[in-house]
């Protein structure tokens, strides 16, 4: 993950899974860095969510973070959503918690679902 957040995989079977097998250090902190490769099979509709911290460390005013517990659970609540409509209900979620809490950090979400081409002969 080179130093970010594990994204999260929404299989289309709605199960969950948190893809934190390769760590390493941020990228670009050392010239000589290694990094561990991991690998997973998509299957057809999984959706990968791609996110920063600022979306996990996000405060409330009693200053509570929204943590990746409840991240995790938002976006398995909205994994049938167009991953455009995910995006925007995952924010909206994120900005309903934090209320008028000034925001601190950057706020980055990606949502890639695997939809793969039919293989046809014809």
């Amino acid at each position: 993950n080179a130093g970010h957040n594990p994204p999260v995989l929404l299989r289309a079977d709605g199960t969950r899974q948190r893809l934190d097998q390769a760590v390493g250090l941020v990228m670009g902190v050392m010239d000589d860095a290694r990094y561990e490769a991991s690998q997973v099979q998509l299957c057809s509709d999984d959706t990968l969510i791609l996110y920063t911290d600022g979306v996990t460390e996000a405060h409330d005013a009693s200053g509570n973070m929204f943590g990746l517990d409840r991240f995790e659970s938002a976006c398995s609540a909205v994994r049938l959503e167009a991953p455009t409509t995910m995006i925007e209900r995952l924010i909206a979620q994120v900005d309903a918690f934090a209320g008028d809490t000034p925001q601190y950090d950057d706020i980055t979400l990606m949502a890639l679902r695997y939809t793969p081409e039919e293989s046809g002969t014809g």
